[in-house]
């Protein structure tokens, strides 16, 4: 055995080198790798983070324009509603004296019937009685077709900003 360390030390020491110099080359190459690997995946990461701020700037031009015509809409939906407004006060005016003279229509049925004679007075009383009824009935349909004119203003107004602002969205998404 005396005979033989030197050849086994050698051996082993140059099997240990081969060991060392290939765990050397299996670092090196795991090193570049995973540089390799990491320079990628930064770039990758770079790349979606400029995919996500641009598609957030367009997601948020989107609302912006969405935004500004719903304002716009109300905008519009407001002046109509004012212009509406304006056209009921003028009904409102004309629905006045309207009234006034159904008043004076009233009043002359019942002044010109107090002063005849009985029989004549009642034939003539019932005439003017119903001059009377119809006259504010007349009255109370002009007063209700107001309120009704004003409602249904303000309803289709309502309703076409509604659908305005619902076909700006839409279209929006559809893009």
């Amino acid at each position: 055995m005396r005979t033989l360390w030197k050849p086994l030390t050698a051996g082993g020491l140059i099997l240990l080198a081969l060991c060392w110099f290939s765990h050397a080359r299996y670092e090196s190459g795991y090193q570049a790798a995973d540089s390799s690997w990491k320079l990628k995946d930064e770039k990758r990461q770079k790349a979606n983070a400029l995919a996500l701020a641009s598609k957030q700037a367009d997601e948020r031009s989107k609302e912006k324009e969405r935004r500004d015509a719903a304002d716009k809409a109300a905008a519009e939906a407001d002046t109509q509603l004012a212009k509406a407004r304006a056209d009921a006060a003028d009904a409102e005016r004309t629905g006045d004296q309207l009234r006034a003279t159904i008043s004076a229509i009233r009043k002359q049925f019942a002044a010109s019937e107090t002063g005849r004679l009985s029989a004549v007075a009642a034939a003539s009383s019932a005439r003017a009685n119903t001059g009377i009824l119809l006259a504010n009935v007349l009255e109370s349909a002009d007063k209700r077709a107001g309120e009704l004119a004003e409602y249904a203003d303000r309803a289709r107004i309502a309703g076409q900003t509604c659908e305005k602002i619902y076909n700006q969205v839409t279209k929006g998404n559809q893009q």
